[in-house]
């Protein structure tokens, strides 16, 4: 989660995108939320200053592992 309820998630050419949700529940560990649709690949890691349209390189992509059966 981006400060200002912002999420930070990554386009089909590996751009950065802020989106804005809205935060139904939060604990110590998850965030729920909504205003996210579709299949998108959503930040989990640390970022330093956020910057729409930020070129990111996806490291450890487990979920496009699993797509493709490994």
């Amino acid at each position: 989660m981006i400060k200002g309820n912002r999420v930070g998630t990554v386009d089909a050419n590996d751009q950065l995108r802020l989106l804005d949700v809205e935060i139904i529940h939060a604990d110590d560990e998850f965030y729920y939320v909504t205003g996210l649709t579709g299949e998108l690949a959503v930040v989990v890691s640390s970022l330093g200053t956020p910057v729409d349209g930020l070129k990111v390189q996806i490291k450890n992509n487990t979920y496009e592992e699993k797509k493709r059966g490994q």
